[in-house]
């Protein structure tokens, strides 16, 4: 399994096994993905207590939409974002936040409320704003397990 790598707002690094990904710190503070396995994080892209306010989350999220493959922060799988606008580029967005919501359900939602309730939100708008308008050849993901 891979492992993750998240920072808090505080700047601490936590790395752990995939399976068992530990959401207990998520009360007191903000959650990213590191920049060498996330794009959206280096984007300013954070969810929670600590996190951005909604208005600037969805502002990164239409910047991420938007931003040309090579302008995406560099890591290694920054290829997997497809291009700018494209229907790869909103799965991989909405898959994201979609995964990032059930692997808190499963593992403590208690712990993580306010973040799972700031990735279903936006979750949501990405899906009103762009997914409902296009013609996208994917189904749209369910943050719950």
């Amino acid at each position: 399994d891979r492992e993750v790598r998240l920072r808090t707002k505080k700047g601490d690094l936590v790395t752990m096994p995939r399976k068992q990904f530990d959401t207990s710190f998520l009360t007191n503070h903000s959650i990213t993905i590191d920049s060498e396995q996330g794009v959206l994080s280096p984007m300013g892209y954070h969810v929670g207590h600590h996190g951005a306010p909604t208005g600037e989350r969805r502002k990164i999220l239409a910047t991420v939409f938007a931003t040309p493959k090579n302008r995406l922060p560099h890591g290694p799988h920054r290829d997997e974002w497809g291009e700018a606008s494209s229907s790869l580029r909103l799965q991989k967005i909405a898959n994201c936040l979609a995964s990032f919501c059930r692997n808190l359900y499963a593992n403590e939602p208690r712990h993580g409320p306010q973040a799972i309730q700031d990735w279903e939100s936006d979750l949501e708008w990405l899906q009103e704003t762009y997914y409902r308008h296009g013609a996208f050849p994917f189904a749209w993901p369910s943050p719950r397990p």
